[in-house]
């Protein structure tokens, strides 16, 4: 039998989306700063670790570009009129609804299996463990709703995630005179720590507003995506 050896890429990736605001119609930026992996496994006599290295490093390249196109990933609230995006809103219930759902579909399943096997498979305990699964699937699923953002203003929220065009470009320009990625900088200042072994890489500014932002075109997610394939 073969001896297999796999080789884990990880990678630290800060990008901002610059959007219009669909309430009050200013363009405003917020960032997401989030970790990746990727795996490949060879044969230990016949793999080459840097040649696996190389491979899992291009998996993960593929699934990078596919977000950083994305139009509506991430969240951040309207420096201007104090309000999420009605996608950042329903992406948010979506999944909250989602993971609290699977919790108590999964409690169930536990709590079913156990009584089970506790009263030697009695037809009273399976039914009643599928009776009550359903119930906490379905308490889980209100209880997700329950906790999402909701739409309307929260003028008191401070949101360290977003800035006007005029913060950014500031911004941008003071983090480019001390030789710091705007980015990945603006996601450190926000208290992120990325894993110890990971690549740190920006994926740049995905301008979608209808007016230019004045971002160097080597800082957009289209100039950093380009570096990002010459990268092996």
């Amino acid at each position: 039998m073969a001896v297999k050896k796999q080789v884990t890429v990880r990678i630290f990736h800060a990008q901002a989306r610059r959007i219009d605001c669909e309430h009050c119609g200013q363009p405003y930026s917020f960032i997401e700063g989030k970790g990746s992996s990727g795996e490949a496994e060879g044969n230990v006599l016949l793999s080459d670790s840097e040649e696996l290295g190389r491979t899992a490093f291009r998996q993960l390249a593929t699934s990078l570009e596919k977000t950083a196109r994305d139009p509506q990933r991430g969240e951040g609230r309207c420096p201007h009129c104090h309000q999420l995006q009605g996608w950042m809103v329903a992406n948010d219930r979506k999944g909250n609804m989602g993971c609290f759902g699977i919790s108590g579909l999964i409690l169930g399943v536990i709590v079913t299996v156990a009584t089970s096997w506790f009263t030697d498979g009695a037809t009273w305990a399976i039914v009643g463990g599928l009776l009550l699964t359903v119930v906490l699937l379905a308490g889980g699923v209100a209880g997700g709703a329950a906790i999402s953002e909701k739409p309307g203003a929260k003028p008191d929220h401070v949101d360290p995630k977003v800035k006007t065009d005029e913060q950014l470009l500031a911004w941008m320009e003071l983090c480019l005179s001390r030789n710091q990625d705007p980015l990945l900088q603006w996601c450190y200042d926000n208290g992120q720590e990325p894993h110890a072994k990971a690549m740190h890489f920006s994926l740049g500014i995905l301008d979608l507003a209808e007016e230019p932002s004045g971002v160097p075109e080597a800082l957009s997610t289209e100039g950093r995506l380009r570096a990002l394939d010459h990268m092996d």
